[in-house]
């Protein structure tokens, strides 16, 4: 150490551990965190979002020990960059290679804190070996046919959620359409629908449109359902599935709205 680097004369047990001058690694792809634990005398590109020079993990350990520091944190975090994840906390190979920067930073006294308790850090691996998943439902309005039953409706599918611990895929498991008729209530800005009413139709057929952008399915369907014929006024009738007193125009129009679960991993 030289003699401008500050010694610690104190342990910093309990809250004061906050003042710990520690040192951090930001990882952004599964590359960079294999190429610091199988090379690291290697340069890299941004060791944290801070770096302004390639620094190794043994030189940027040894740099933060002369600085005082006695811990090492470091996490994912695609705030910073990067498009793909592959590898989590509950898997050999992140294991094996959180390993490997443990030892060299114990090389030079620093404790590791890597980030693997968050639900976004273990949601993956929790669904690929259990099966078990949150659901997710997107539901749209758009106007039903009340002779011939036919309708179409368009939305957006997602195909992936991103967070700051990597992205996460979406599964399409189904789409469902449902016939009703809402009533305006007087006075208020709602509209209300007997539960009784509702009508499931028969599974909507998926498209995708073409020449669109981005990937836009349109959900189309529609059959003549008898039990369904007076589910609305003559402009239109509902298909969907939702909560009485949702809010609409107060001309009655009725629409149609799809059910589409997904789930995230």
């Amino acid at each position: 150490m030289d003699e401008h680097t500050p010694t610690l004369v104190a342990a910093m047990p309990g809250p004061w551990q906050s003042e710990n001058p520690g040192t951090a690694i930001i990882l952004v792809s599964d590359e960079q965190f294999l190429d610091l634990a199988e090379h690291p005398d290697k340069p890299v590109k941004q060791i944290h979002p801070h770096a302004t020079e390639p620094v190794s993990l043994r030189e940027h350990c040894r740099q933060s020990a002369a600085r005082g520091a006695t811990q090492m944190r470091i996490a994912y975090d695609y705030f910073f960059g990067g498009s793909t994840r592959s590898l989590y906390p509950d898997s050999e190979t992140f294991q094996a290679a959180l390993k490997k920067v443990h030892d060299v930073a114990a090389e030079y006294g620093l404790g590791l804190e890597p980030s693997i308790l968050s639900p976004l850090e273990l949601g993956y691996g929790y669904q690929a070996r259990t099966g078990e998943s949150g659901r997710w439902m997107q539901y749209r309005e758009g106007l039903r046919d009340p002779s011939t039953g036919q309708y179409s409706v368009s939305m957006w599918r997602h195909r992936r959620w991103c967070n700051n611990k990597g992205p996460t895929p979406i599964k399409l498991i189904g789409a469902r359409a449902f016939a009703y008729h809402e009533e305006y209530l007087p006075g208020t800005p709602f509209f209300a629908v007997d539960p009784a009413s509702i009508v499931e139709l028969g599974p909507p057929a998926l498209e995708e449109m073409p020449g669109a952008y981005a990937r836009i399915p349109m959900l189309d369907g529609g059959e003549a359902r008898e039990d369904a014929q007076g589910q609305a006024p003559p402009q239109a009738a509902f298909v969907g599935l939702g909560a009485a007193g949702v809010a609409r125009d107060q001309h009655g129009r009725a629409g149609t709205r799809e059910i589409r679960e997904q789930v995230g991993r």
